[in-house]
């Protein structure tokens, strides 16, 4: 009996020693996962803002045409 007794704490430790270990091992991939997820929303954000950047330079490239265009119309209008 005492025998089946130390087996089974013993089975009970090492099933305890486990899942403490498993337990550690997801902390870290949690933490690394975070990281990993800290680094691609500060990635988007540049990503972002570098589009919003580049649409703000065609819009004033496009209006600067448009206005050249109707500057251009004017002089012709007053000429004739």
């Amino acid at each position: 009996m005492e025998i089946l007794l130390t087996v089974v704490i013993t089975l009970m430790f090492v099933a305890l020693l486990g899942a403490g270990i498993t337990l550690v091992t997801v902390y870290k991939k949690v933490n690394d996962l975070e990281g990993m997820n800290n680094h691609m929303s500060s990635d988007i954000e540049h990503i972002n803002r570098d589009l919003l950047d580049r649409i703000d330079g065609w819009v004033s490239s496009t209006d600067r045409r448009f206005d050249k265009l109707l500057n251009d119309l004017e002089q012709i209008k007053k000429i004739k």
